[in-house]
């Protein structure tokens, strides 16, 4: 392993083609963070490695959304047109700024999205011998009981912020499900029925046909769902076909 370069914050090494960026643990700012990745970005046009890593273990700066758009901006696009397109990251579970990273990514559109992994050997391991996409799936355990019930969900740290933005998704449709329940209730039985046939896009015609009911009386139930549930735009039938069909 060849040391190309040292500095007080950062070390870059080339291991087997591959460039592997380790920061020190001595605490930095936003300034020498973003200076150590310019630094890494020419040495990585220089060399052209095969791939790179970045450890992330003893970082010590919190990284907010604004500091991230700036690492997409500035080196990760520009990492990607010098042909990266992997970005293995080793970060430890326990450390806090491990879920600011997975947040950060999960709220930026990055070109170049890190893969997170907890040891140095997986994240090298998954540069070299990259894994078909079966093998992407996550495991999970339900624990049921009389008052409440867990599920414990086995995954790679790459899959992660994929799977936090979905369960975001459901809880929040899980919460508007909960705090509109009782203007769904509202709905007739024929309400319901012509209610699932407008959110999958169907227009008054074709659910009249459907049903062997006339325009007009599809025309009347949609506006009397529109009354009942308060819905003002089309996100809103997106929104409650999401929390209840």
């Amino acid at each position: 392993m060849e040391l190309i370069y040292n500095s007080k914050f950062l070390s870059i090494h080339l291991d087997d083609g591959i460039m592997i960026q380790e920061w020190t643990k001595v605490q930095l700012t936003e300034a020498d963070f973003k200076e150590e990745l310019k630094n890494f970005l020419e040495l990585f046009k220089t060399y052209k490695p095969q791939g790179a890593l970045w450890i992330l273990d003893n970082l010590d700066l919190e990284i907010s959304e604004s500091l991230y758009k700036w690492v997409e901006e500035n080196i990760l696009k520009a990492l990607y047109q010098a042909g990266l397109r992997k970005l293995p990251s080793t970060v430890p579970k326990e450390k806090l700024i491990y879920l600011s990273i997975i947040n950060t990514v999960q709220n930026v559109g990055l070109v170049l999205k890190p893969n997170f992994f907890s040891s140095r050997q997986e994240a090298l391991k998954s540069i070299k011998h990259p894994r078909s996409s079966e093998n992407n799936a996550f495991n999970y355990q339900v624990n049921e009981s009389k008052q409440s019930g867990e599920i414990i969900l086995e995954m790679d740290y790459d899959q992660l912020p994929k799977v936090i933005k979905h369960l975001d998704k459901l809880n929040n449709e899980l919460k508007f499900n909960e705090t509109n329940q009782s203007y769904f209730d509202q709905l007739s039985f024929r309400e319901v029925e012509i209610f699932k046939s407008i959110a999958q896009g169907k227009s008054n015609r074709d659910i009249a046909e459907n049903l062997c009911l006339s325009e007009s009386t599809i025309a009347t139930h949609r506006k009397s769902i529109i009354k009942k549930l308060n819905i003002k735009s089309v996100k809103d039938w997106q929104h409650y076909a999401d929390a209840f069909l």
